[in-house]
């Protein structure tokens, strides 16, 4: 195994629980049901050629970036666990947990810290806002061009629950200038 698999290793064991029964429910999806995307970081036992990369995106499944070690950011509307052509290829997978969104930058950190939340690539801000909102977080700055993001300021207690949202990718204290 590679060493950015064996560290996904206790946190992929968590999460695929939660996975599982969370996909439990969307297994019966009916016709008109909108599928919310899920992200997973896959360890494969090689990197893959560009021909496997092909196989990946074709069936459905959006390669977002290397995280390193063997280790792929992947999109699917589908659960992973459930796809023989990832089960052939990939060592491990798992949920992105929302520990590894969070940036270590925050270790030590307390109280109300400005904070920028990024999204995934094609992600829209109107749902994360809406939660943001309802949690009574200050939100400064929301850009939703390209690399959708929202600056604001929250209590680093909060930081867990919004990195637990599916359509955050990271969380980093915000270093923007306020103006």
């Amino acid at each position: 195994m590679h060493n950015g698999v064996l560290k996904m290793g206790v946190v992929c064991m968590i999460t695929a629980m939660m996975a599982l029964s969370m996909f439990g429910a969307m297994a019966g999806t009916q016709a008109g049901v909108e599928v919310v995307p899920q992200y997973y970081l896959v360890g494969f036992n090689e990197l893959p050629s560009e021909g496997a990369q092909a196989a990946i995106e074709n069936s459905g499944m959006d390669i977002l970036n290397y995280q390193g070690d063997g280790v792929y950011l992947i999109r699917a509307a589908a659960p992973l666990y459930t796809s023989s052509l990832m089960m052939t290829m990939a060592e491990d997978i798992c949920l992105y947990p929302p520990s590894m969104k969070i940036s270590p930058e925050f270790s030590g950190l307390t109280g109300q810290q400005p904070v920028r939340v990024t999204l995934h690539e094609g992600e829209g801000v109107a749902d994360v806002l809406q939660y943001l909102n309802s949690q009574a977080i200050t939100i400064e700055k929301v850009h939703d061009i390209s690399a959708p993001y929202v600056l604001c300021t929250m209590d680093t207690g909060q930081l867990s629950s919004v990195a637990a949202l599916n359509q955050v990718s990271a969380v980093h204290p915000n270093s923007e200038p306020r103006t």
